[in-house]
């Protein structure tokens, strides 16, 4: 199994969930695969931190809200019996219901509606989520501040049918591999059915570029970029002798 493999395979986990035979291929890509590996260590972390917030019922509720903004039918039952540890596909479950929570249960600011919605109405929004709520939103050009433990979130808007790459301006951190030509749905301000925890590869302002492309010809259709940068916590409040 290859590394392009093994995303699709961790995108079918939370979909459909893997059969053992494929369920141990990926297990085995990821013992030597630290990059493949370090993905799904972001998705139990963003499982460990989120199921502290929501109980079982919501998670499942705002599963269901996901689908049914981006016009699936939602995922299979879970088999009986899994050969794959629990955590990994309740993680990819509970990124799927923080893109929910994230864009389906916050309030939009004026200043950060999808801009060029008249023209080619391509847009990517960038959220910082903290302890369930949005601490910061960004839009094109504009930087989204995190902190370590923060999680980010990204939400698009195309009016066809597109493929979507993000990845940062020095190449080191890969949202979305443009190779891979993932397409998306056509449709406005819809969450991406994964996250990103915050931690030590934030130390300074990271620009991110993201491109929108023809998912039948790959041609560039327009280009998007965001800066994430750290929030430093203020000052502790000065205690008056």
């Amino acid at each position: 199994m290859n590394c392009a493999q093994a995303i699709e395979a961790m995108d079918r986990q939370f979909v459909d969930g893997l059969e053992p035979a494929l369920a141990t291929a990926l297990r085995a890509h990821l013992e030597g695969c630290a990059s493949c590996k370090a993905r799904y260590d972001r998705l139990a972390a963003v499982e460990q931190r989120l199921d502290q917030g929501f109980s079982p019922e919501r998670l499942t509720q705002l599963q269901s809200e996901l689908f049914a903004r981006v016009g699936s039918p939602g995922p299979s039952p879970a088999p009986a019996a899994r050969a794959w540890p629990r955590w990994v596909a309740a993680g990819a479950a509970v990124s799927a219901a923080l893109a929910v929570a994230v864009v389906a249960t916050q309030g939009r600011p004026p200043e950060f509606q999808p801009k060029g919605a008249g023209t080619d109405g391509y847009t990517l929004k960038a959220y910082c989520v903290r302890e369930g709520a949005v601490v910061s939103t960004a839009g094109e050009d504009r930087a989204v501040r995190c902190r370590p433990g923060d999680v980010l979130q990204l939400a698009y808007s195309a009016p066809s049918s597109t493929s979507l790459g993000v990845v940062s301006a020095d190449g080191a951190l890969v949202l979305i591999d443009p190779a891979k030509h993932v397409a998306f749905a056509p449709g406005n301000e819809l969450p991406l059915p994964f996250s990103t925890p915050i931690d030590g590869w934030l130390t300074a302002p990271l620009r991110f570029e993201a491109t929108f492309t023809d998912p039948a010809s790959g041609d560039v259709r327009v280009r998007r970029s965001f800066v994430v940068e750290p929030d430093e916590p203020g000052p502790a409040p000065r205690v008056l002798p």
